[in-house]
Parts: structure tokens; sequence; C-alpha cells
């Protein structure tokens, strides 16, 4: 009878060597590829899309945001989703389960959202949205502002006139 031949199998000296030659090449790959840029505080672009990361700020025509954070954002549409930002400004801004500061815009669409201060033309607000400073001409949809325009005009003559008061008062002292 003749004898099988079986297939032989590697060693476990033969398996150390092959991972350590497949590490010594992806090191040797990191290492020839250009080395990574410094964070960024200001971009400009024509697009820019931010995903679990975070930028100071940007101008674009198109800014998107998911899953991070942005100071500044000037463009014609800005979306914020599931993130954050300081200041969105545009023709066109959507945030979407995020807080935003600020938002001044031509039109404004926010989704399940908090934003302290909307200054915009129109305002489409779907499912529960907070915003405490509402400024607009046009508003649609079920939205919980804490001032509208007339709100916000006495909340600043009240804090104003306290201001005024407790300035004088130190002065006195």
């Amino acid at each position: 009878m003749a004898e099988r031949s079986r297939p032989r199998r590697p060693s476990e000296p033969d398996l150390a060597d092959a991972e350590q030659a497949a590490a010594r090449e992806a090191t040797e790959a990191v290492a020839a590829a250009e080395p990574a840029a410094a964070p960024q505080h200001h971009v400009d672009g024509e697009a820019i899309e931010v995903r679990q990361g975070a930028i100071g700020s940007a101008r674009a025509n198109d800014i998107a945001v998911t899953m991070g954070g942005i100071g500044i954002a000037r463009g014609g549409t800005v979306s914020v989703e599931m993130g954050g930002a300081g200041l969105a400004a545009g023709a066109s801004i959507r945030a979407t389960q995020s807080f935003v500061n600020t938002v001044v815009a031509r039109d404004a669409r926010l989704e399940q959202s908090l934003v302290q201060t909307v200054v915009a033309a129109n305002v489409v607000v779907e499912r529960p949205t907070g915003v405490l400073f509402l400024v607009a001409r046009r508003v649609e949809g079920d939205v919980r502002a804490v001032f509208d325009w007339r709100g916000a005009i006495g909340f600043g003559a009240a804090f104003g006139l306290v201001m005024a008061l407790l300035g004088r008062r130190g002065r006195e002292r």
C-alpha cells in the first residue's frame, strides 16, 4: 500500500516569522506614508464634512457635521446631525438631534434639537425642539420657545436695568 502524503502544516516558529514579517511590512507602510496633518483650527473649502471630529471654524458652500462639533460654521448649507455647533450661519441651516448655540439663516430646519438663539426668515420645526430666543418672520411646527421676539425685548430691557442698577450700586461703594 502507498502512504498518503499529508499536507505540511506550518510549525509555530514559521507562523511567528510570518506574523513578524507582516507587522514589519505594516510598520514600513505607515512610516512611508506622509505624516498626519496637524489639527485644523480654520478650514475653507467647497464642501466640508466632519464625522466624529471637531473643527474650530469653517467656511464653505456645504458643511456637514455628523456626531462631531464645530465652533463657527459659515456656508450656503450647514447641517449638524447628532453634534454641536457654536454658530451656524448660512442660507440654509439644518440641525437634527443636536445642540446649536446660535443659528442665523434665511431658512432653518430644526429636529429634536436644543438651540439657544434662532434668527431666521423661515423656521421649520419637526418633532419637539427647544429654543430659548426665537426671532423669525415665519415659524412652522411645534416649537417650544422660552422667549419670542416680544419676550426677548422684555428680557433684554429687564437685564439691562438690573445691570445698570448693580453697576451704579458698585460705583457708590
